[in-house]
């Protein structure tokens, strides 16, 4: 029916299309219940969730009282749902920080310590903001429940499968030997692919430096040691230039 809340709890971009979850349901959907469309995403392991350990999350639409519904619905005092109308930042968030917690898991395989792991997590939220500049979303949500959190957690877990496949990789494994041996999907590993195209139509490869050599990696088979030199070797730049200058680019199609 009609006025009834629709919330997505997928992450993701799709292969074919590179949309994300959301945008894929607008199209399919009747536009009468597109504004019912809301995200609910942020640092949330189901497991914890279903022994009560307290979580928080972010809920996204641009309709304030579909916020407001789901937050009530779904919250109480170990589920706390905070609301924004960023929709776009909170998918893009969600979708590439399972791309930069393989990069993360690759840096603890090969043992390049705290302040390695610190570095890609922070590079890789630099990223995620661009992405959701270019696809029209606020940079302030990549600071959210819904960016840092779940950034931070799919990073720093064990539980996390990104992290785990990252992990696997820097100490030695291929990527065949892990889809094997693994019985649960890691998201990261197929959006890593649809965000390398993502960004070449956008005209942010060279941008995305994290995100690209987990590509490569991934789908390319190169050597998590090259990928970790030349990210080391680019020249760096003012670390802020993404947010200060804002600088639009087309939204995609």
């Amino acid at each position: 029916p009609v006025k009834v809340p629709i919330v997505l709890l997928s992450k993701g971009i799709e292969v074919d299309t590179l949309l994300s979850p959301i945008e894929i349901l607008r199209e399919e959907l009747p536009g009468k219940y597109s504004k019912y469309v809301c995200a609910v995403s942020g640092p949330s392991f189901a497991a914890e969730i279903a022994t009560g350990k307290p979580t928080n999350v972010t809920c996204a639409s641009e309709d304030k009282a579909v916020c407001a519904a789901v937050a009530e619905m779904m919250g109480d005092r170990y589920f706390r749902v905070y609301t924004t109308n960023d929709v776009m930042g909170v998918e893009y968030a969600g979708a590439l920080k399972n791309v930069i917690a393989i990069a993360a898991g690759i840096s603890d395989g090969l043992d390049m310590g705290c302040n390695g792991r610190a570095a890609i997590i922070t590079r890789g939220l630099a990223e995620m903001s661009k992405i959701a500049i270019a696809k029209g979303g606020n940079p302030l949500t990549m600071l959210s429940l819904a960016g840092v959190g779940d950034l931070m957690l799919t990073c720093t877990a064990s539980q996390s499968r990104n992290y785990t496949v990252g992990y696997r990789l820097g100490k030695g494994e291929t990527m065949e030997e892990i889809r094997e041996s693994m019985t649960e999907v890691a998201e990261g590993v197929f959006t890593a692919k649809s965000l390398h195209s993502l960004t070449q139509e956008l005209g942010l490869s060279d941008e995305m430096p994290i995100c690209e050599q987990v590509y490569e990696v991934i789908w390319n088979a190169k050597s998590v040691s090259q990928a970790v030199g030349e990210l080391m070797d680019r020249t760096p730049g003012e670390e802020l230039d993404h947010i200060v200058n804002l600088t639009p680019h087309s939204p995609h199609k």
